[in-house]
């Protein structure tokens, strides 16, 4: 099996910090670990991001939701791509935990978890497909391969410790919209 690391980073300036971004889906691991940032936490007017993808404690438990988190309090993931265009999303670097469609439902409003990783499971396998640009920003829905449905915000929260869920991908919806940078 094939191991690909996301490779290249675009520095970006925000708010007077230089965030790295990734330009595109094939590039987004060799500098990590990632923050995933949410769109529905920013950018804000003054293109600050303070949203991101995080796991309710306790964080080494199987079936510990994933939440809308604060940034910069130990949120990293790594991203694998174990085939063409097919990426693992674990939390914490060689944690062994990956972003997991509880249940490996098909139903809009399930929950996304962390659960152990595995290769032959389609619940934790996922796609990056690119949306938009905002702000010098590639921002990407993150899409089951099991279920094709996308990382939901739900009701595009703005509060934290919100458990995020897959839901249908929407045309303009911006609570399915994430991008990364690094931890």
């Amino acid at each position: 099996m094939r191991f690909r690391r996301l490779a290249s980073v675009l520095a970006t300036v925000v708010v007077g910090t230089a965030v790295g971004v990734v330009t595109n889906a094939e590039s987004a691991h060799a500098s990590g670990p990632w923050e995933i940032y949410t769109y529905t936490r920013g950018p804000g007017s003054d293109g600050a991001l303070d949203g991101c993808v995080g796991v309710q404690e306790p964080v080494e438990e199987n079936s510990s939701p994933i939440e809308q988190d604060r940034c910069g309090i130990g949120n990293e993931w790594d991203m694998l791509e174990i085939d063409p265009g097919l990426w693992q999303i674990q939390f914490g670097v060689g944690a062994g935990k990956c972003m997991n469609v509880k249940g490996a439902s098909t139903l809009n409003s399930a929950a996304v978890i962390q659960y152990t990783c595995s290769y032959s499971a389609s619940n934790n396998l996922w796609h990056l497909d690119k949306v938009t640009n905002v702000g010098g920003l590639d921002w990407y829905r993150i899409r089951n391969q099991r279920s094709d449905k996308c990382l939901n915000v739900p009701q595009a929260s703005t509060a934290f410790d919100i458990n995020l869920i897959q839901y249908t991908c929407g045309a303009a919806r911006r609570n399915d919209l994430f991008t990364w940078g690094p931890a």
